[in-house]
């Protein structure tokens, strides 16, 4: 059974609680929303597509997002060869309490 990070690095021995069946909607948080959580979201979609049928909304965001950054050569060629995931047009979106509250 997959365990999340924090449930692994903090120890506990049991799985982490399971998903709703009626989620909908999912927000992505990393750091700087430069290349983690928006592949996270980009790849999620690409998994979901055609499968939830109400639809999903995916987003990411960060919680130090700087408008001017983008993501890093190697991390868009990595998205894109070995996941077929575009990173190339994404700009970091600061998490927002409105943000937090939408999802």
């Amino acid at each position: 059974m997959v365990k999340t990070a924090l449930w692994t690095v903090r120890g506990w021995r049991r799985p982490p609680p399971a998903l709703p069946a009626d989620v909908s909607s999912v927000l992505f948080v990393c750091l700087g929303n430069i290349c983690r959580s928006p592949f996270a979201a980009l790849r999620m979609e690409q998994r979901l597509r055609g499968r939830h049928p109400r639809g999903m909304r995916i987003a990411s965001a960060g919680i130090s997002a700087r408008q001017a950054a983008r993501p890093p050569d190697l991390a868009i060629a990595a998205a894109r060869e070995g996941f077929d995931v575009v990173l190339d047009e994404h700009r970091p979106v600061l998490v927002t309490h409105d943000l937090l509250k939408a999802f």
